[in-house]
């Protein structure tokens, strides 16, 4: 597998596939900050720990990725997602 992913490299389809995974859990669509709380509290890890803030950072990236491709916020695509104001 990692042959193959050195051998190729990622398109926007990848991008978008890896960013749906991370804006839905088994029951909703979520931001990507409470996707990060369901995954600290089943790791019992705080949201401030170094783990899950290096979890979050390509998260973010890939957002403001298709933030910048669609000219808007992917958020606001989604009735059920509630808008989240984060400054970075």
């Amino acid at each position: 597998m990692s042959a193959y992913l050195n051998e190729h490299e990622a398109t926007d389809s990848d991008f978008l596939i890896q960013l749906s995974d991370t804006l839905a859990n088994k029951n909703d669509i979520v931001t990507i900050e409470q996707r990060a709380e369901e995954y600290a509290q089943r790791n019992g890890l705080n949201l401030t720990s170094s783990l899950v803030q290096e979890m979050l950072a390509p998260r973010f990236e890939l957002k403001e990725y298709f933030d910048k491709k669609i000219g808007g916020d992917v958020y606001k695509l989604f009735t059920k997602v509630p808008t989240v104001s984060r400054e970075r």
